[in-house]
């Protein structure tokens, strides 16, 4: 209940913020190396924000890159593990029953 609230709130605001932006629209010039932008602020506030969350992403790729050899090292070993306790399990059960063998 209270994520729901709070889901709530912040969507609120997001509304908000939304919607006096888009009432009070200002404009923003860029110069940069002889290149000349004419924006919105709310434009360059989305570009801004669409730029942060690419990075964001290639970052959580390049993290789950980098840990990709160990957490399949990790995978084989658990799975010789499983392995080994299935082999001593058959055989508890084996010489439980009384098959040698």
């Amino acid at each position: 209940m209270l994520r729901a609230l709070w889901y709530m709130v912040v969507l609120g605001v997001a509304v908000y913020v939304s919607v006096w932006m888009a009432d009070h629209s200002g404009s923003v010039t860029l110069r940069w190396q002889g290149l000349r932008v004419d924006t919105s602020f709310a434009v360059l506030l989305a570009a801004v924000a669409a730029i942060a969350a690419a990075a964001a992403l290639l970052y959580r790729m390049w993290i789950y890159l980098r840990r990709a050899p160990a957490r399949i090292g990790r995978l084989r070993t658990d799975g010789r593990r499983r392995r080994g306790y299935l082999a001593l399990t058959r055989g508890m059960v084996a010489v439980a029953a009384g098959d040698g063998e």
